[in-house]
C-alpha cells in the first residue's frame, strides 16, 4: 500500500512506526548518516542511535516525516523526507532519508502487517 508523503507530493516508500510491534528494529539511511531505531511500548517513542546527535542509544519522541520542517506526517519514516524527533524540548531533524528497512521483528502481529508502504523491504538502496 503506497501512502502520499505530504499533500501535493508523489507517493513515497515508508514505514509507519505506530503500526509496528514494540521491539521492532528499523534501519534508516539518510543522506549523511545511518540510524537504528527500536520501537518502544509507548506510541511514537523510540530508542535511536546514529548520526552526530545520537552516538549512544537515546530515547526520543518520534514526530514523523517532514519535507519542509513545517508539516509533519506523524509517525512515518518516508524516503525523500527528513525524520523529525524530539529530545526533551529540542527538535532534531535528519538529513533526507534515502532508505528505510525493518531489520528485526519480535513477533508478526496485526500492527506490523500494514506498516510498510511501497515495494520491497520498505525502501531501495
Amino acid at each position: 500500500m503506497l501512502e502520499r508523503a505530504l499533500p501535493g507530493s508523489v507517493a513515497a516508500t515508508g514505514v509507519a512506526i505506530d503500526r509496528l510491534e514494540a521491539g521492532t528494529v528499523i534501519i534508516v539511511n539518510t543522506q549523511n548518516s545511518r540510524y537504528r531505531l527500536v520501537v518502544l511500548l509507548e506510541p511514537h517513542v523510540v530508542l535511536v542511535r546514529g548520526g552526530s546527535m545520537f552516538p549512544e542509544a537515546t530515547v526520543v519522541r518520534f514526530a514523523g516525516a517532514t519535507a519542509d520542517g513545517k508539516e509533519v506526517k506523524g509517525g512515518w519514516i518516508l524516503v525523500g523526507s527528513h525524520m523529525e524527533m524530539w529530545l526533551g524540548s529540542a527538535r532534531i531533524t535528519s538529513s533526507l532519508v534515502r532508505s528505510v528497512s525493518i531489520d528485526a521483528v519480535p513477533a508478526v502481529g496485526p500492527r506490523h502487517r500494514d506498516a510498510c508502504a511501497g515495494p520491497g523491504r520498505c525502501g531501495s538502496h
